[in-house]
């Protein structure tokens, strides 16, 4: 009610409207995938859903169902399942590291992939390839890591469009994966389950699922892959920096990725929601770590208002890297 999360205003107001409101969905069974997180915390995101079924249920749309099941129970899950999603995620970390120009390409290759095929491996292999060449034949001139909440992150329209218009000036945006955000957030998991069968398959399936991102990152190059070359790496820059801080990839987005061994980068760019807890904290504990290691970063957030002021520290930020 107090509008305190952009990403939940955005959620509600704009994508949901425009699932209501298309004809497909009138005429078809349709369903909502929103996952919480049992370690959110006081975050609101752990919400998410609860609120959007009210909606729907007041706004008459009670034949769309919602599907949110806890993203830590997913990895010891129905292990198909399970193997699509992370597809699913890697397919769309694959298009964000392709040349701005042929995104659109790209995603419409995937969905009609996701149409037509099984999912594999072998074919986001194949098209992360395609996506290396294409990236041989591009000049940047900075290369900047955009990191921060995934809702905030993955939507251009929440973040004012701020990532687009640096590519527009020939820089190079390399957004964190969410791939990767899920494989550590799953990865903290295993190290909670107190042994047993479930103890077992999760660290199974785990260690599948680093293999996949392995071969992705192979496929696009050191140098245009956004993954880091160690995903353990990840676990120990955040042990090092962040101890046992949780709630909303907090340890993925703080301590691990901006001192991870990924791409090389000349600056990183956090996003979040004005007022989210996680990205408050993590601009006051990111100091007490930051070193000459750590890129120099730029901490921006958003609550749906036009702010000229962020697009003047983001051209100083590019001017002085």
């Amino acid at each position: 009610m107090t509008n305190e999360y952009f990403s939940m205003t955005t959620l509600a107001g704009g994508d949901v409207a425009r699932l209501t409101r298309s004809p497909e969905i009138q005429k078809n069974k349709a369903a909502l995938f929103i996952p919480p997180q049992y370690e959110g915390g006081a975050e609101v995101d752990g919400q998410y859903s609860r609120f959007i079924r009210t909606i729907l249920d007041e706004e008459n749309n009670r034949e769309i169902a919602m599907v949110s099941p806890y993203l830590e129970d997913i990895l010891a899950g129905d292990g198909e399942l399970c193997e699509n999603i992370f597809y699913t995620m890697l397919a769309g970390d694959i298009v964000r590291a392709a040349p701005p120009n042929t995104r659109i390409m790209y995603q419409d290759l995937i969905n009609e992939w996701i149409r037509t095929s099984d999912p594999d491996i072998k074919y986001l292999e194949d098209l992360a390839d395609t996506v290396r060449l294409a990236q041989t034949t591009r000049t940047y001139e900075k290369t900047i890591c955009a990191i921060g909440e995934p809702q905030i992150l993955f939507n251009d329209y929440t973040t004012n469009h701020t990532f687009r218009r640096i590519e527009e000036r020939g820089h190079r945006v390399v957004y964190a994966p969410l791939s990767e955000y899920m494989w550590m957030l799953w990865r903290d998991c295993t190290e909670q389950i107190n042994g047993g069968e479930d103890a077992c398959i999760a660290k199974q399936r785990l260690r599948r699922l680093e293999d996949h991102i392995s071969k992705i990152h192979t496929k696009l190059g050191g140098e245009f892959s956004p993954f880091e070359r160690n995903l353990n790496t990840l676990v120990e820059n955040a042990d090092a920096t962040m101890g046992y801080y949780a709630g909303a990839f907090g340890r993925y987005r703080g301590g691990a990725k901006l001192l991870g061994d990924g791409p090389n980068v000349d600056g990183a760019i956090t996003v979040a929601s004005m007022y989210e807890n996680t990205g408050i904290a993590l601009g006051i504990l990111h100091p007490a770590f930051a070193d000459a290691s750590t890129p120099p970063v730029l901490n921006l957030t958003f609550d749906g208002t036009l702010n000229e002021n962020d697009e003047t520290k983001v051209e100083s930020f590019l001017l002085y890297l």
